[in-house]
């Protein structure tokens, strides 16, 4: 005879009932879980044995999950630094640290701006090329600045337009001998 259905605790350890609600439909366990009946004396017993399992087993999946998650901590840390070294260690072999300094210089004269568009800037900064070119990393700042064709535009309106004196006088060091395009763009 099902012992939650005889509510007799004698017949059927708690240990090898099922650890959750889910009780049969049908038996005395089913009703007590699923209404607001309360237990007959012969059946708080069995159902005490029941919950002090059950607090048993929560402590150990309590224990256990922080475990897991103290390691989940762990591995995760470890994956960070990995992936960190990983992408370090793929930017090395990027294609671009290969390119002759011949061949980069080319390709930094593309990103100039055209002459028009240097002429209808109203403010002077950092960000354009080739000034940016000299801000990614030691090799490229010395292939800018050996590239004296970058800094051959120079672009010096007269009003309400402020060009760095300090700029404008590395922009001149670097050109050496190249002819200097000076442009007088006085605003509207």
């Amino acid at each position: 005879m099902d012992a939650a259905r005889s509510g007799s605790s004698s017949e059927v350890k708690a240990s090898n009932l099922p650890l959750t609600e889910d009780a049969s439909y049908g038996t005395r366990l089913y009703t007590l879980l699923h209404s607001n009946e309360p237990p007959n004396d012969s059946e708080i017993p069995f159902l005490r044995c029941i919950a002090s399992e059950m607090s048993g087993r929560l402590a150990w999946l309590d224990d256990e999950v922080s475990r897991l998650w103290d390691r989940w901590v762990e591995l995760t840390a470890e994956r960070t630094t990995l992936a960190q070294s990983h992408e370090n260690h793929q930017r090395v072999l990027s294609p671009v640290r290969s390119l002759p300094s011949e061949i980069l210089g080319e390709i930094f004269a593309w990103t100039l701006p055209t002459v028009a568009e240097a002429s209808g800037r109203t403010m002077f900064q950092l960000q354009d090329s080739p000034w940016n070119l000299t801000h990614v990393c030691s090799r490229w700042r010395a292939i800018a600045v050996a590239t004296r064709s970058l800094w051959s535009l120079l672009v010096l309106p007269y009003a309400k337009y402020c060009y760095p004196k300090e700029a404008a006088e590395m922009q001149l060091q670097r050109t050496q001998l190249l002819k200097i395009h000076f442009m007088d763009r006085t605003p509207p």
